[in-house]
């Protein structure tokens, strides 16, 4: 039974981990910056797989960037006749 002010932690056992505080401030910084690395990362890849559709009304307004090499960017009609969206086709 425990007496009142005692508790279940082993105060010597957590003495024995004698770390400065200048090492746990290092060690927090480090964890820091890769919460930091692992945010921005994320966010690059996230706005690099966003499909950008562009607006056209011919096959030549579609960029011809936008494809890779078999496939070329066209014009699909979808909705409206008069407005499309460029897609890979």
């Amino acid at each position: 039974m425990l007496k009142e002010g005692e508790s279940y932690i082993n105060y010597t056992l957590i003495k024995s981990y004698n770390i400065s505080k200048t090492q746990m401030g290092n060690m927090i910084e480090i964890i820091k910056f890769v919460y930091f690395l692992i945010i921005f990362l994320s966010l690059i890849l996230a706005t690099k797989n966003i499909d950008t559709f562009v607006d056209c009304t011919l096959h030549s307004d579609c960029p011809f960037d936008l494809c890779p090499f078999p496939l070329k960017p066209r014009c699909f009609f979808v909705g409206k006749p008069a407005t499309g969206k460029c897609a890979c086709g």
